[in-house]
């Protein structure tokens, strides 16, 4: 027999609600039984948890505990935007995330990587200056233009860092990414 779908396929099963002959690729399989895609079942809705039980009259309001997050999650807490930020404006602050508990966080770390990543850029660069200084009044422009575009690359990523965002960075974005996840907590 031939797919209902697909006349030039044959068919490999049969939908259980509408017996309608099925290949492999219109084929889903829920609970050990096959349906057609107009068939496939709905997973059933969430019931919401019930509310708590009110308090008795006359009892004090039910005072909220903290919240704390796990070490290793991807959900940063107040400080840590602030202390990423940081680290691309201050340098030693990469480091000081990358050999401290605030590597415990995905977040961390790849901001730590790629404050770090940028520097390491910042370093080469003033050494590719420094021989361009030989060129009268150009070497002197490509590096002042140079060094005021990685001011306002290290300046962008902060603000991007503190309000918990990305931001593409040619190699430096990808390396940071990957040392960060290759890095074992």
């Amino acid at each position: 027999m031939a797919c209902v779908n697909h006349a030039d396929r044959e068919s490999t099963a049969k939908c259980v609600t509408c017996a309608a002959e099925i290949c492999d690729e219109c084929r889903t399989e829920v609970d050990g039984k096959n349906y057609c895609a107009k068939d496939v079942p709905q997973p059933a809705a969430a019931v919401p948890p019930a509310p708590p039980p009110a308090p008795p009259p006359g009892a004090a309001p039910p005072t909220a505990a903290p919240v704390a997050t796990a070490a290793g999650t991807d959900d940063p807490s107040q400080e840590q935007p602030i202390m990423a930020a940081l680290a691309y404006i201050i340098g030693i602050l990469a480091i000081i995330i990358l050999v401290t508990d605030m590597k415990k966080s995905r977040y961390m770390r790849f901001h730590g990587f790629q404050a770090l990543f940028l520097i390491v850029t910042w370093i080469l660069f003033g050494i590719a200056a420094a021989i361009l200084q030989m060129i009268p009044f150009l070497g002197a422009l490509i590096a002042a233009v140079g060094y005021l575009g990685l001011f306002v690359l290290a300046i962008i990523l902060a603000v991007k860092a503190y309000n918990k965002q990305d931001m593409e960075v040619p190699v430096i974005t990808k390396m940071a990414r990957e040392q960060a996840d290759k890095m074992r907590v």
